[in-house]
């Protein structure tokens, strides 16, 4: 089944993709492909021809869209049209603008992953740091545990001494 989907003329997108109009079904495979739309489900029928608030309308809006401010603008609002955008713009890009495309994500993916590192660096140097101070807790804690059990006799000692010097002054004429 054949479907237009736009019209003849002022179909910039597939234009600026393919030249010109011949391979426009391509690019209908690659967009169906990409929602994972069955044929049976790209039957014009089905089409919303109003706002009904489902997906399909974007998806229209989409597959009608003049400006690349309109694809941004649905892109915005819907994950799945975000990624047909994004799919949309590589393809069309020429070789300089998609070379450019390319080393801007390669950037932001480094950034990215430089920013991972540095939180895991993070990570590292606080669990270098919560180490320490366990230590330092564990080494506390022995220091403490020696001077209850070298002390612990001196409690009684002390009681002891006490008592006979209570016991020495009772003995004691005043």
């Amino acid at each position: 089944m054949s479907i237009k989907v736009l019209p003849a003329t002022d179909d910039w997108i597939f234009k600026l993709l393919f030249g010109d109009e011949r391979n426009k079904s391509v690019l209908i495979d690659l967009l169906k492909a990409l929602v994972d739309l069955p044929d049976e489900e790209c039957e014009l029928s089905k089409v919303p021809l109003a706002s009904d608030g489902t997906d399909g309308w974007e998806w229209v809006q989409f597959l009608l869209a003049r400006t690349e401010e309109e694809i941004e603008m649905l892109a915005q609002r819907n994950p799945e049209i975000r990624k047909a955008a994004n799919a949309l713009y590589e393809l069309s890009a020429d070789p300089e603008v998609r070379a450019e495309y390319e080393a801007r994500l390669k950037a932001w993916r480094d950034r990215a992953a430089q920013i991972d590192g540095a939180r895991e660096d993070e990570r590292d140097v606080w669990r270098a740091v919560v180490a320490d101070k366990d230590a330092e807790l564990a080494s506390k804690d022995a220091e403490n545990e020696r001077l209850r059990s070298e002390n612990a006799g001196k409690d009684t000692e002390i009681e002891r001494l006490l008592a006979q010097v209570a016991e020495l002054k009772a003995k004691t004429p005043s």
